[in-house]
């Protein structure tokens, strides 16, 4: 008989022979006998996948084999390829020194409100007039040609001083009843009138342009571009003794004085210095400095009835001191007018041609004077 030490072995090999025996009876979700039925179902029959699902999912698996077989032919190729190059990065320049670009400066928005800017007002040469008179020199030289040589109306200035001379002596002999010296005289006047006349003639050419008709149309020019401020005379001289004042005329006459200018005529001499003393009875300024005056004297002789147009000048800038004489100097003869534009602080101008007349003009009414110089 057995121990009772045995017993428990004998049971450990009894579970362990039931187990086997278990074992093999399991299949799938039951449980049969050996070479028997099946004894126990624990799952229910799983119903057969449809073919076309079938169908699919072979053409899948044969699809993703052709992409693995590419994928290892791609990879192959690959490794015999040489990595590309990346270009070499170039080294900044030693010392250079990268300056910022400027940042632009923000643009002001012009403001609706804001004031426009003055202009900026021009120098002021001279002061601007409030009056011009006009000083029309018409004696026999007027006639001339405006570009006549200079030489040959210098030589007819002095004949004609000379003629003058000779007319006082003999006035003065016939006064003395000395016959014989009054005789002398008039044969000696007779061959300078002689000389006098053929130089004239030799002035006139056809193609000459007149003095006159020149000085009429530069005047009548500034009258019409004269400011509608600015109050304007006329007056003429020649002979001795014919001093003729024309009249002042305000911005509202300007036509009937352009018709004065057209009516003036030429005598003989030149009477500079008696019209000089006659501007006073022309104007009503000068006096102050608020009530600046040009004189536009338009001229080209000597003076020949004896004055001092200078000393004439002097006197008139003593009394009118904010009175100036401009000179329009016609022809080449008469730089002893200078002096009185010297003695009044005016201008000498004197234009060589036609062309530069008018500038001239301007510059002696004082129409280029900016409007503010007072």
């Amino acid at each position: 008989m057995l121990g009772r030490a045995s017993v428990p072995i004998l049971w450990l090999v009894l579970v362990a022979v039931l187990g086997v025996i278990a074992f093999f009876m399991l299949e799938a979700c039951g449980l049969r006998i050996p070479g028997g039925p099946l004894l126990i179902k624990l799952c229910g029959e799983q119903e057969a996948p449809p073919p076309e699902l079938v169908a699919a999912e072979l053409r899948r698996g044969q699809d993703l084999e052709r992409e693995v077989v590419r994928l290892e032919q791609q990879l192959v190729q690959s490794a015999s390829c040489p990595a590309p190059q990346m270009p070499p990065i170039p080294e900044p320049e030693k010392h250079a020194k990268v300056e910022p670009e400027p940042k632009p400066k923000p643009q002001e928005q012009p403001k609706e409100e804001a004031e426009a800017k003055p202009e900026p007002k021009q120098d002021c040469p001279r002061p601007r007039p409030v009056e011009v008179a006009m000083l029309l020199d018409t004696s026999a030289s007027m006639d001339n040609d405006f570009d006549l040589d200079p030489a040959k109306e210098e030589r007819h200035e002095r004949l004609i001083e000379e003629h003058n001379r000779l007319s006082e002596q003999m006035k003065r002999a016939q006064r003395g009843l000395n016959i014989f010296e009054s005789a002398r005289l008039r044969i000696e006047l007779r061959q300078l009138e002689s000389e006098i006349n053929r130089l004239w003639r030799g002035f006139d050419n056809p193609g000459k342009i007149n003095r006159m008709p020149v000085a009429k149309r530069s005047l009548k020019e500034t009258v019409r571009n004269s400011p509608d401020d600015i109050n304007l005379s006329l007056m003429s001289f020649s002979d001795c003794g014919r001093i003729k004042f024309h009249g002042s005329y305000s911005p509202t006459q300007r036509g009937a004085l352009i018709s004065e200018v057209d009516r003036v005529r030429t005598g003989r001499g030149t009477a500079l210095a008696e019209a000089i003393s006659k501007v006073p009875r022309m104007i009503a300024g000068g006096k102050t400095a608020d009530k600046p005056v040009n004189i536009v004297l338009f001229s080209d002789g000597q003076e020949s009835c004896g004055g001092d147009a200078c000393a004439q000048a002097r006197s008139l800038k003593q009394r009118y001191p904010h009175l100036y004489v401009n000179i329009i100097a016609i022809g080449k003869s008469n730089q002893g007018q200078r002096c009185i534009a010297d003695a009044t602080g005016g201008l000498f101008l004197q234009p060589d041609n036609t062309a530069t007349l008018a500038e001239a003009m301007r510059k002696a009414s004082g129409q280029d004077i900016p409007e503010h110089c007072k």
